[in-house]
């Protein structure tokens, strides 16, 4: 669970992916913005990424192996998408949580502090709720990851959990803090465009 990243960058910036043709001053020419211009489809949901996301089979960025990731090579970002049903309130990564009957909340809390528990330093900011434009409702918070000799950030993670029909949905946007202010509304346009196919 929560593998190194070191590897994962390694091999998707060696990769030649479909976005090889994208290049960081193609994102600079549109205003620091990803066009979302193409629809996937994970288990009972779908949303759409930038054409130039690359669909990648590491697990190394998420808990376990029912998951997806797409990474964006140039740029560096990784997004995963996973989902849990009440049945993985048993899962060892839960445990460490104290048990409630909000489950958005509680897959939410224990994702996001095993990937605190995975990072020598972090930091973990205050929980906010959030609402799309389909109507899904649930929280968003970052883990910051920081180097030892200060608290300069290195690496953010911004993770976001929603109940879908009787499911629960959690997004991962992973990039360099420089870049993330950059793309967290692309991370938010992302989340807006997600839906249940059922």
């Amino acid at each position: 669970m929560f593998a190194s990243l070191a590897v994962f960058y390694l091999v998707a910036c060696s990769s030649s992916g479909s976005s090889k043709n994208y290049t960081i001053d193609d994102f600079h020419a549109n205003g620091n913005d990803l066009e979302l211009d193409k629809s996937y489809k994970y288990q009972n949901v779908t949303f759409d990424l930038p054409e130039s996301f690359s669909d990648y089979y590491s697990k190394s960025a998420t808990i376990g192996n029912n998951s997806r990731t797409y990474t964006q090579y140039q740029l560096g970002i990784i997004f995963t998408v996973e989902k849990f049903t009440e049945n993985d309130v048993y899962r060892p990564f839960v445990q460490y949580e104290e048990m409630r009957t909000n489950l958005t909340d509680l897959f939410h809390s224990a994702y996001v502090n095993a990937r605190a528990r995975s990072i020598d330093k972090s930091e973990v900011s205050i929980k906010k709720t959030i609402e799309t434009k389909n109507k899904l409702k649930g929280v968003l918070q970052y883990v910051s990851e920081t180097t030892n000799e200060s608290k300069n950030t290195k690496k953010v993670y911004a993770t976001a959990t929603f109940k879908v029909k009787k499911d629960f949905y959690v997004f991962q946007w992973i990039v360099d803090n420089e870049l993330m202010a950059y793309t967290m509304d692309d991370f938010m346009s992302v989340l807006n465009t997600v839906k249940s196919t059922k």
